[in-house]
């Protein structure tokens, strides 16, 4: 290993530093890593799904009342809609949280940034406070 220069970990060699051959070598195995990562992303993404589209774990009564009371049928209720069913009743009981969870994962999240354009409607002037020098112009120019 080369040795270590500037703000480097020690021991961690520069980039510039690697033959042509041993960079193509770190981008192969970064190119793998990234692949097993994607994948295990997926895998683990399409359990989830998959989970949540399980018969819901409770018994028949409860299942039954479930769906009385959300006007479905009983083979509607999955891991997913009990879920869902549980928040929505504590959102009906004044729980915040449970409510924007509930909003939220409906889609109608509202959007927390606003968009800034620089579109002028008509003439438009700027008026600074103060007067600029000539020394501020030139200190300004040197700082560039």
């Amino acid at each position: 290993m080369g040795k270590p220069r500037g703000n480097n970990i020690k021991g961690m060699r520069n980039f510039k530093e690697f033959s042509k051959e041993e960079l193509s070598e770190v981008s192969r195995r970064g190119g793998i890593k990234a692949q097993q990562v994607l994948k295990e992303k997926r895998t683990v993404k399409k359990v989830a799904e998959m989970m949540l589209t399980l018969k819901a774990p409770i018994q028949r009564s409860g299942r039954q009342a479930l769906a009385k009371h959300f006007g479905v049928r009983e083979s509607e209720i999955d891991v997913l809609f009990a879920s869902l069913a549980a928040i929505a009743e504590k959102a009906m009981a004044g729980d915040i949280k449970a409510f924007e969870v509930l909003r939220d994962s409906s889609g109608q999240k509202p959007k927390e940034s606003m968009a800034m354009t620089h579109d002028f409607l008509g003439d438009a002037s700027i008026r600074v406070g103060y007067e600029l020098t000539e020394d501020m112009l030139a200190d300004a120019e040197d700082a560039e």
